[in-house]
């Protein structure tokens, strides 16, 4: 009798758009700046984009910021601030 052949399984990569995010609430979400290539690139970009926001709207100080990711694509979403934080897009370094 011939053994069975181990079957090995290998994980399923899917590649990632990241962005600062925000959260207002339980059901309003946005993503702010992004696409960025890495979890890293969006998360050294949070603080700058929430001082940004503070200064657009009081109230923001409410709501939380963070991080998002989607499914990479050929189109990928921007951000809603990308035409006002351009600068942050870059890689490097990121005060404001």
């Amino acid at each position: 009798m011939r053994a069975a052949a181990a079957r090995v399984q290998l994980p399923v990569v899917v590649l990632r758009d990241f962005y600062v995010s925000i959260v207002r609430g339980p059901s309003q979400r946005g993503l702010l700046l992004g696409p960025f290539p890495t979890h890293r690139a969006a998360l050294a970009r949070v603080s700058n984009v929430r001082a940004y926001v503070l200064t657009l709207d009081a109230m923001a100080g409410f709501d939380q910021f963070g991080t998002a990711s989607r499914a990479r694509s050929t189109h990928p979403r921007p951000g809603r601030l990308n035409g006002h934080l351009a600068h942050l897009l870059e890689e490097g370094p990121t005060t404001c």
